[in-house]
């Protein structure tokens, strides 16, 4: 009952309130009508069923001052073909509209009254006002849930008012504008319809545009004479029908299109007569192209994007291709191109975003083997987050970078590779090295650099063939080159091991006899502990190891005492191992490989002698006596 009292005290508060408000859609169409509204409609602040404002006679409406004690305009507020109005400061309570449209006012110089408009529901046009400078009085203006439409205004000298519009439920449609940049939609992330970016004859790039992640129907560049580049769209992931890109002059450069992954539609890029390349539609998915228009873009000379070789490959996928430079003349010209016809990618290729990873299987089904090398590094902080896409590489020659990315944190996708030169580089998030647990071959040197959360070599403990140069630098995570033990002896060029500031176990089996006789060929400082210096190492590598008792019992060394030839047996795991013998007085006096099965001490003097023997990462030292 209460309830119910409450609803009926309101809605007859609400009658008292708004008793003199107009009950229809309020027709101004003179000065006098408009300075007559407070009278007419006395304490009415809701004007429910819109206002539209026209003049009858021209130059009668100069000012909507009468206004002042509005509040909110129902269904839309219509301002249109006033050649004298000036002034809309009377619409400053105004905070949301449903529709504005502001047509024809041939003086209007900006639209100071809109001050605390943060909200359309349905639409916005602001067309063809001759006199407007401005436009910063909607700098409040956060949403819009339907289409906007600016342009014909050449007088306008910029869109910084549009500093907080974040989204857009419909389309934007900018047109006939002067206007340098797109400064002012630097906040603007989504557009659930087109963006239209037509006739803006002084517009270089779309810099502004790099929140812009999301369209959902259309991009369309149509006649912008000074525009060179698509520079500022970078961070777009989606477009859902259309890719339109219609008589731009200058413009040579669409690569900043490189982050999207689907179209869902037509592409037509026509008469841009300075565009060379299509580079920036690689990684667009062919199953996503509906058609495919290039026509009368007389310097096209590169057409052969992946995404483009896949979707003309299948001669059923409608296109219509001509006027464009000879290797992009018709069909048969770009697929024959070499970038059509081969299996994987050719120089410099690189992959620098989550989203040209992803679309690797697609654009390389074939490839296993990459002949020319390939760098992994992102072109924005956080770009890549894994490799998982890359599972079928199992080869790559000429080097394999990682370097600088700061959200991968593992090489999982890279589980299928065998074979490459790798840097890995400056990684801050990468923690591990596991899902490298196939690779085997190094030919040409194994850089670890810079990587701050790396804690684990394990994932190389496969790695058996390598031929160069060790650097293992500035990991400061790091603490054992556990991993590296399987390298064969005698593989190393060049050894650094230098400034990873927890690195304590550096004595592995292969590092310990690079260092017996190459120490002018390492670099070892800055590490802690058994690793602080090549000294360091060496004497570690001396140190019987903790399971001594266990290896002991499966090394055979007879006859002791000898007269100087002493054999040893041991299991086959072992014999990658080395055997150093030295005299009473520390002075070594012999080495071998364990594999030789025996070491030659006849032409010592008698007495007491200690053989080390170093395998696997395993040490113990014996006590022989020569007769």
């Amino acid at each position: 009952m209460k309830n119910i009292l409450c609803i009926l005290s309101f809605c007859f508060l609400y009658q008292v309130i708004n008793a003199g408000c107009p009950e229809t859609k309020v027709i101004l169409t003179s000065q006098s009508e408009i300075d007559a509204f407070p009278s007419k409609f006395p304490g009415c602040t809701d004007a429910p069923f819109g206002i539209l404002i026209k003049e009858s006679i021209p130059g009668d409406i100069k000012n909507l001052d009468s206004l002042k004690y509005l509040k909110s305009i129902g269904v839309g507020l219509f301002i249109r073909q006033n050649k004298a109005l000036s002034d809309i400061s009377g619409l400053n309570q105004i905070t949301s509209l449903d529709t504005l449209f502001m047509v024809i006012n041939d003086v209007l110089p900006n639209l100071n009254g809109l001050d605390n408009l943060s909200y359309i529901g349905s639409y916005i046009e602001i067309y063809a006002n001759n006199g407007l400078l401005d436009i910063s009085s909607l700098s409040k203006l956060q949403k819009i849930d339907g289409n906007f439409r600016l342009g014909g205004s050449f007088k306008l000298q910029n869109i910084k008012g549009l500093k907080s519009l974040s989204s857009i439920n419909g389309t934007i449609y900018l047109s006939n504008l002067n206007i340098p940049s797109l400064d002012g939609l630097d906040s603007l992330k989504s557009i659930d319809g087109s963006l239209i970016i037509q006739s803006l004859k002084n517009l270089k790039n779309l810099k502004s545009l790099d929140s812009l992640r999301y369209i959902g129907l259309s991009l369309v560049v149509d006649n912008n004479d000074s525009l060179t580049s698509f520079t500022g769209l970078e961070e777009l992931k989606k477009i859902g029908l259309l890719l339109r890109i219609r008589n731009n002059e200058r413009l040579k450069d669409i690569s900043a299109l490189s982050e999207i992954p689907s179209i869902n539609g037509f592409i037509d890029i026509y008469k841009n007569n300075s565009l060379e390349s299509l580079y920036g539609l690689e990684f667009i998915d062919p199953r996503s192209i509906t058609d495919l228009q290039l026509i009368d873009n007389p310097k096209l000379s590169y057409c052969s994007a992946n995404s483009i070789c896949k979707y003309l490959a299948d001669p059923s996928n409608t296109a219509t291709i001509s006027g464009n430079d000879p290797n992009c003349s018709n069909r048969e010209s770009i697929t024959d191109d070499y970038n059509c016809t081969a299996e994987c990618p050719g120089h410099g290729f690189g992959l620098s975003s989550q989203t040209q990873i992803d679309a690797f299987p697609w654009m390389f089904p074939k490839c296993h083997n990459i002949p020319y090398g390939m760098i992994i590094k992102e072109n924005k902080t956080g770009s890549i987050k894994n490799l998982d896409s890359l599972y079928q590489i199992k080869d790559v020659n000429e080097g394999l970078y990682v370097r600088n990315n700061s959200a991968l944190k593992n090489l999982n996708g890279l589980s299928s590779l065998e074979k490459a030169n790798l840097v890995i580089y400056d990684n801050s998030s990468l923690e591990n090295l596991d899902g490298l647990l196939s690779y085997k071959e190094c030919e040409f040197g194994l850089d670890i650099v810079d990587n701050p959360k790396l804690n684990s070599l394990k994932g190389l403990k496969n790695l058996i063939n390598f031929e160069g140069d060790l650097y293992i630098e500035n990991n400061i995570s790091l603490t054992s080159l556990e991993g590296l033990e399987n390298i064969k002896l005698n593989s190393f060029d060049y050894i650094t091991i230098e400034d990873n500031t927890a690195l304590s176990y550096c004595e592995l089996t292969n590092i310990c006899i690079f260092l017996e006789d190459n120490s002018d060929d390492a670099k070892i400082a800055g590490n802690a502990l058994n690793c602080a210096s090549i000294v360091r190492v060496k004497a570690a590598c001396l140190v019987d190891t903790n399971d001594n008792n266990n290896f002991s019992n499966q090394i055979s060394i007879t006859p002791n005492p000898s007269t100087g030839i002493i054999n040893f047996d041991v299991l086959p795991q072992y014999h990658n191992g080395i055997i150093t013998v030295t005299n009473s007085l520390g002075q070594k006096v012999a080495d071998t490989k364990m594999i030789n099965n025996y070491v030659d001490l006849s032409d010592q003097q008698s007495g007491i002698y200690f053989l080390t023997i170093i395998a696997n990462n395993k040490k113990i030292t014996k006590k022989i006596i020569l007769l």
